[in-house]
């Protein structure tokens, strides 16, 4: 039973991790979004701050680069050279 997962969703792993915007989100941290991140198994949706110059529409690629709160996230977009260790192993199978 140690091993079990509680099944509580732990925000410190969404960091470094890849995620698409739900609801936009206001350039220079005006005001938070949402995304959707696969994590621990399942879909999640997040609070999203955005502290680029540019307002970040629903459908755009994001990186996950801190955590604000326990509930809302920063990121910034991912540029498409760059792919998260995520997407490399579920294109593998």
């Amino acid at each position: 039973h140690q091993l079990s997962q509680d099944g509580k969703m732990r925000i410190r792993n969404a960091v470094g991790r890849t995620a698409t915007v739900y609801i936009p989100i206001a350039a220079h941290n005006a005001s938070a979004g949402k995304i959707q991140i696969r994590m621990q198994g399942r879909l999640e949706e997040l609070a999203a701050m955005n502290g680029t110059n540019e307002t970040l529409s629903t459908g755009t690629k994001v990186r996950v680069v801190a955590i604000v709160t326990g509930s809302t996230v920063q990121v910034e977009p991912v540029i498409a050279k760059h792919q998260d260790k995520e997407e490399i192993e579920e294109a593998a199978m």
